[in-house]
């Protein structure tokens, strides 16, 4: 089959709800953390869906303004949320593919800066992100006194 594409969808795409559904159970067994506490996504955000060639949705990710995690952040800022991939699609660098898409989104939409939160438990991601030319920045926002997170942040440019 072909390579998969990114496709921008509505945030109440019926797959971007299950894959975050899916996402925060996730993070709750790795973090052994049941709370509810992670913050709704900013209802401005862009959504994008990672589909194969037949249109079977393989995983999604959302940009959304910085300020919502760090006010007074610019409005060129933006953060990647709620990235996730199928657990049988892992491995394969459709991870990568994803991000890919998911900051050509952030260009679309203005961004010229982006940041995101990963965790110590989530190495893979981490490898992902340094390999992308990623760069660590200080913790942020809500993430600034948990120990557990890393955080990092990409400059990009528009077209």
């Amino acid at each position: 089959s072909g390579v998969p594409s990114v496709i921008r969808v509505e945030a109440d795409h019926p797959d971007a709800t299950r894959f975050v559904q899916a996402l925060l159970r996730e993070l709750a067994v790795r973090y052994d953390d049941d709370s509810d506490t992670i913050a709704p996504t900013d209802p401005s955000a862009s959504w994008a869906l990672l589909v194969d060639d037949d249109g079977t949705a393989l995983g999604s990710g959302a940009v959304q303004r910085l300020a919502k995690s760090l006010p007074g952040a610019p409005d060129d800022h933006g953060e990647i949320k709620r990235v996730y991939l199928e657990p049988e699609a892992r491995g394969r660098g459709l991870s990568r593919v994803l991000m890919t898409g998911l900051v050509a989104l952030a260009v679309e939409d203005g961004y010229t800066w982006l940041q995101l939160e990963t965790g110590d438990v989530q190495p893979e991601a981490i490898g992902l992100y340094q390999s992308s030319g990623w760069i660590r920045v200080p913790n942020y926002g809500q993430y600034e006194d948990d120990p557990r997170s890393i955080c990092f942040g990409l400059r990009i440019v528009g077209p």
